[in-house]
């Protein structure tokens, strides 16, 4: 019973047996293990995914049982099951068959799979795909008697036939088993738990085992012709190309009846009309055999407008029959443009084959398919880029140019200009130094002493400018030579590396890094090239045909002139026959007139389909030969009219060029011999003679005229096919080149992916740098700014200490206290200069403020109040020196603040300088990560194989040495090497330019050597004059210094003295100064004056409101007194 067996597992779904089968008793199998027969099934649900294996043993006293009741009373018992093998899980079954020996199982899947399993060791298996793994499920397995062949069907219509190595798979699983026994792993075969034993030597026994494979045609099956019971025929394909369909037959057969029905009706017409033509042509017979009142055609013409109506009619069945036949005949130009486009219309050029006359020199031009559009798009957007490229270049080489010319006279003339500038501004100075100066003395007199200083303090700015010109000029350690620089860059870009791609030392240049998009404009230009050429060569063939008509036609002409003179002098030219007839086989001339067909050669082939279509020609019809076909009838009148035509047009033909002058000679000597023709006298005979004479001159000249057209057109025809010949090599060496080309495309696009991911990085560390490089620019730019600003506020500083030592005075007794007071720190708040440079309080005045107390309480002593000014010291000095001091302390914070935003720019300066590194390390990563991989894509860019065309004269030996004295002795005797393993390939021009190259090198270095002895004695002849110009300039030096010791006694910085020395903007200053004080002091004497008055008036007033106060108290007193007398009363009352 299914649901009692043991499943071995949980159910899935309803548990039935799907697949079984019995296998009795038997001696082999006895031997094989098995004590009774047993049933192997398999199915669903428990059973699923595994095969089962039950014995059908029964106990005897169960036997007799069972034989004394009947079957259908008899009860169930249960069955134990054992796992013979598991199966592919969720797979069903569909076919489930033993051997024909009973040794092995074969399984069938609805995968398409099938499994061979051997009875001896279940645990083994052979797996097989043979079928479509979605709709090939297995529906039948054969094999035959020897288990050699294994036949299988499957669901998508396949037959697969199998080789089988039973005898192989037998022993494998026996040797399997008794390993596995030895292990005591017995009952894990039987349970389909071994692990399967795969070694060299069970490949090798199963190889040695393998039967041979027969090779099997189903034509050589013995198939049913006709359906048999049980049996499906297999429908035969019809190889027959006369075979048709039962359709096709019916077709046939109508169009065959309406044929014969139309032919009978033409035949019988034909008949008709065979008879009246008889009657005509008695008719006109007898007309034209009359003497008198014959008869014009008008008259034979009975009725003139049946005539007419029968024309129309005729034309209306012309009309019908085209308009039946319409749709075909379009059916068949569709058919044939279709065709025409397919083969055709995808061609630039057709081959084209011009033959030599009576030569074996041919040419063809090259069948050469037109470029697609895509490619066509392709190149019209490389050429684009090409042309940007060129003009980017060009205007770059502009600007070099521009710049090397403006660097060289900076360089050059600017920096000599600036020198003997230099030098004569100098050598004027101690002139006029040494000359006690060049200035008038009516000048000088007029030249106050501030002007005279103004004007030494201009000279000096001007010799420090022309000074710091020069140091401008002058080039760094670092600076090299521009023609240097492009002698250096020409030789490495023109030298060329001669090291080997597949060394390992090679470095891919940066010019010669290749992607898969460079790759396919290579491949784009290699096509366009490639047509190119098969363009201007095809055109060229096509003219030389046009030449080859031109050339026949010539030579038509001089034969039939030939023709003619041989006639009149009985001669014969044999070698111009046959000069100009076409080959046998010789293809067409003019392969584009294919479908172009006169009326005449449409006729013929009418009358070919006629031929085909008739059995036999009627006898009717031969009877008048005057009349037998309208049709031939006309063809004849036309053929004739050609022929009529053709001859007048040679003859009009030889009447033109060269051969009328001949042909118009030939005449009249023609002429003149037949007037002479009958006389006999001497002078007859002479002209006979000379005529005679003359006709073979002229043939001799014709023949030389001939034979040099014709050779000159055969050696043509010879040049251009040896060039055919090494164009044909060029581009089959340019195929194999593109194949190449593909083959490396296809290596670069693999290793396309890497090569963008590396180049965005590249890219970004280029924009990253870029944008560091002006922040650090905006930041320079700031410090600059900053830099600027502290000189301008040192300068004010220095204008403040000198405006302080003049107001004081030098030789002042206070001024070591008012400079103390001057240089005193005192507490402030921070200001800040507002809108309308109103002073406001700054927002954080009070944290700044904080901190300050907070920094300065060590410097409190010297932050004291302000006690006044010393003793005997002006009040009004001493207010002007505290206002100086609140200049300098404003400075000093404005100095601060700008010191701040210096030392931020400066950790903003040195942040950005480490980011700048930073990306320059990533970028030099970068570069040598893109080169590494560059390297390696050179690498597998080698492993491409190249065909290269040599011949066997190309073929050297470069390094004898190496190879051997068994190699050397080889190439003596002119024999190549078995082997070209120490051989490389190599242009033979590149080998002799490399050969040169020592010669040229040599050169070189001699022109180097001597161009560099002519830069040593320029460089000490400018040496010496550098040395002469220093001596100058410290004689100057030692001049000025004696001037200054005999004026001042020591010498003196001028830049101080001039800055401490007042000018006149500091005396016109001073003189606003003084008149602003005296104003002031006048306004001030005005106010105090006011101020007196004032407190005149303020004293008599309070005078006045005393005495008011005096009398208001009296008053108060004398109330008190009133109310304590008005008290008492009140209280006596």
């Amino acid at each position: 019973d299914g649901d009692e067996e043991d499943g071995g597992g949980p159910a899935i779904g309803p548990s039935q047996i799907s697949r079984v089968i019995y296998l009795p008793r038997t001696g082999m199998q006895k031997g094989q293990g098995q004590t009774s027969s047993t049933a192997i099934f398999v199915g669903t649900g428990r059973f699923s995914g595994a095969l089962w294996e039950m014995s059908l043993a029964l106990p005897e006293d169960r036997l007799r049982e069972d034989r004394s009741v009947p079957l259908a009373e008899q009860t169930a018992i249960p069955a134990e099951c054992n796992l013979m093998a598991k199966l592919p899980p969720g797979v069903e079954v569909t076919v489930m068959e033993p051997s024909p020996s009973g040794r092995m199982l074969l399984l069938g899947f609805a995968d398409g799979r099938v499994w061979v399993v051997p009875f001896n060791n279940p645990g083994s298996h052979v797996a097989l795909s043979v079928a479509d793994s979605c709709s090939g499920a297995i529906r039948s397995i054969n094999v035959d008697k020897d288990e050699n062949t294994m036949v299988v069907g499957a669901d998508d219509g396949t037959l697969s036939t199998i080789v089988l190595n039973s005898a192989g798979l037998m022993d494998v699983a026996e040797k399997q088993a008794a390993e596995l026994v030895g292990l005591g792993q017995r009952a894990l075969a039987r349970r389909g738990s071994a692990v399967p034993v795969y070694s060299e030597e069970t490949y090798r026994m199963l190889q040695e085992t393998m039967p041979p494979m027969h090779h099997l045609s189903h034509e050589s099956w013995d198939l049913p012709e006709m359906e048999i019971p049980g049996i499906v025929v297999l429908s035969r394909d019809i190889t027959d190309p006369a075979q048709y369909s039962i359709q096709d037959q019916r077709l046939k057969s109508e169009a065959d009846n309406a044929f014969a029905t139309a032919e009978l009706k033409k035949k019988r017409v034909r008949e008709r009309i065979a008879i009246m033509r008889q009657e005509l042509a008695g008719l006109h017979s007898k007309n034209n055999s009359l003497v008198a009142h014959k008869l014009s055609a008008g008259e034979m013409t009975i009725d003139v407008d049946y005539i007419k109506h029968l024309n129309k009619e005729m034309e209306r069945a012309i009309e019908d029959v085209k308009f039946e036949t319409a749709w075909e005949a379009e059916f068949h130009e569709r058919g044939m443009q279709k065709l025409r486009n397919y083969f055709l219309g995808r061609l630039d050029f057709e081959r084209v084959e011009v033959l030599a006359f009576r030569s074996p020199h041919r040419v063809a031009t090259f069948r050469s398919p037109s470029m697609s559009a895509e490619l066509q798009a392709n190149l019209a957007r490389l050429h684009e880029l090409i042309f940007t490229a060129d003009q980017d270049s060009e205007d770059d080489e502009a600007t070099n140019g521009d710049l090397e010319a403006f660097v060289g006279n900076a360089s050059g003339g600017d920096a000599a200009g600036a020198s003997k500038r230099s030098m004569s501004a100098m050598a004027r100075q101690s002139d006029g130094i040494s000359g006690g100066g060049t200035l008038d003395s009516s000048k000088a007199t007029l030249m106050s002493g501030a002007e005279q200083r103004e004007l030494r303090r201009q000279q000096r700015q001007l010799r420090k400018q022309e000074l710091l010109d020069l140091e401008k000029a002058k080039p760094s350690d670092s600076f090299e030579d521009p023609q240097d620089v492009e002698a250096i860059s020409t030789a490495v870009a023109t030298l060329g590396n001669c090291m080997l791609k597949t060394s390992d030392a090679y470095q891919v240049p940066e010019s010669q890094r290749m992607n898969a998009e460079k790759k396919r404009r290579q491949m784009f230009l290699l096509e366009e090239s490639m047509h190119a050429i098969k363009t201007e060569f095809n055109n060229r063939v096509l003219a030389l045909r046009d030449f080859r008509q031109q050339v026949r036609q010539e030579a038509q002409r001089d034969i039939a002139l030939l023709a003619e003179l041989d006639q009149q002098l009985g001669t014969s030219t044999n070698w111009v026959n046959g000069l100009l007839d076409e080959e046998p086989d010789a293809p067409e001339e003019f392969p584009e007139r294919r479908f172009d067909f006169s009326e005449a050669e449409l006729r013929a082939f009418g009358r070919t389909l006629k031929g085909y279509a008739a059995s036999s020609p009627e006898p009717e019809a031969r009877q008048s030969p005057g009349f037998a076909d309208s049709d031939e009838a006309e063809e004849a009148m036309e053929n004739a009219d050609g022929a009529a035509g053709e001859d007048g047009r040679q003859r009009g033909q030889a009447a033109a060029g060269r051969s009328a002058m001949a042909e118009r000679r030939a005449a009249r000597l023609n002429l003149r011999r037949s007037l002479l023709q009958g006389a006999k006298d001497p002078l007859a005979v002479a002209v006979a003679e000379e005529h005679e004479a003359r006709l073979w001159h002229d043939k001799v000249k014709l023949e030389e005229h001939l034979r040099h057209v014709v050779d000159t057109f055969n050696s043509t025809v010879a040049s251009i096919e040896k060039e055919k010949a090494k164009l044909e090599s060029d581009l089959k060496n340019a195929d194999m080149k593109l194949l190449v080309l593909y083959e490396e495309l296809l290596t670069l696009n693999d290793l396309e992916e890497k090569d963008e991911a590396l180049l965005r990085k590249s890219t970004k560390c280029r924009m990253d740098k870029t944008a560091v490089m002006h922040q650090i620019k905006e930041c320079q730019d700031q410090l600059g700014e900053k830099k600027t600003e502290i000189e301008t506020w040192h300068n004010e500083e220095q204008s403040l200490q000198a405006e302080f030592t003049e107001l004081v005075g030098e030789n002042s007794p206070f001024i070591g206290a008012l400079l103390k007071i001057y240089k005193k720190k005192v507490k402030r708040s921070k200001r800040k200069k507002g809108v309308g440079d109103d002073e406001d309080f700054d927002e954080d005045a009070s944290d700044e403020e904080d901190e300050s107390d907070i920094e300065s309480d060590e410097d409190d002593d010297d932050m004291d109040e302000d006690t006044g000014p010393p003793p005997g010291c002006d009040v009004q000095i001493y207010e002007s020196v505290i206002d100086l001091r609140e200049k300098r302390l404003d400075m000093e914070d404005a100095l601060q603040e700008i010191q701040k935003a210096v030392e931020e720019l400066k950790k903003t300066h040195k942040r950005l300088l480490d980011e700048e590194r930073r990306i320059d390390k990533e970028q030099r990563q970068t570069d040598s990560e893109i080169q590494q991989f560059q390297t390696d894509k050179q690498r597998k860019l080698n492993q491409v194989p190249i065909v290269i065309s040599l011949r066997m004269s190309q073929v050297q030996c470069l390094d004898l040495s190496e190879v051997g004295e068994t190699l050397q002795s080889e190439r003596r005797a002119g024999q190549l090497p078995p082997q070209l393993n120490h051989q490389v390939v190599f242009t033979h021009d590149g080998l002799k330019r490399l050969m040169s190259r020592i010669t040229e090198l040599h050169q070189e270095i001699k022109e180097v050597k001597a161009n560099f002895k002519q830069l040593q004695k320029d460089f000490r002849v400018r040496k010496k004059e550098k040395n002469g110009a220093m001596e100058l300039i410290e004689d100057l030096r030692a001049k000025f210094e004696d001037i200054q010791m005999l004026k001042f006694g020591q010498t003196v910085d001028l830049d101080l003295i001039e800055k401490s020395a007042p000018n006149k903007y500091v005396n016109e200053l001073q003189e606003k100064c003084l008149e602003a004080e005296k104003d002031h002091r006048k306004r001030l004497s005005d106010w105090e004056k006011r101020i007196e008055k004032q407190k005149r008036e303020l004293q008599k007033i309070t005078c006045e409101n005393t005495s008011l106060m005096e009398q208001i108290v009296s008053m108060g007193y004398s109330q008190m007194q009133l109310d304590a007398a008005l008290n008492a009363r009140i209280a006596n009352v």
